[in-house]
């Protein structure tokens, strides 16, 4: 899995799932050379640090950015490799200001749930 964490975006086994008390998998709909482009877009982005802009209430997106957040870089990613924005709320919204946050990519009409465990 490519993940953006506090340490900043790395690559990570899928087996760390197991340790979370509570996982969802959710998959973008998209073609398979959008979501392959997808991922060789994140692993390029491996190594940049994390960014912590979210935390304000404006916070803020980008997608070609010098750091990246969680939904962020899965945002950007997408929308990099010519797929949908997901989103769900684009732009500003009373509850995230301008960051985009893990529940709308969840939320959001181009993802569908594929598994979920707690």
């Amino acid at each position: 899995m490519i993940e953006a964490w506090k340490d900043g975006v790395r690559i990570v086994p899928v087996s760390m799932v197991n340790k979370a008390s509570e996982v969802a998998v959710y998959r973008v709909s998209t073609t398979d050379a959008v979501r392959n482009n997808a991922i060789n877009w994140a692993k390029s982005k491996v190594g940049l640090p994390y960014d912590y802009k979210w935390l304000t209430y404006v916070g803020g997106k980008e997608i070609e950015g010098s750091s990246y957040y969680c939904s962020e870089l899965i945002w950007a990613a997408y929308l990099k490799a010519g797929g949908p924005d997901i989103d769900q709320n684009p732009g500003w919204s009373w509850r995230y200001g301008y960051s985009v946050a893990p529940q709308e990519l969840a939320d959001d009409s181009d993802t569908y749930l594929v598994a979920r465990a707690s």
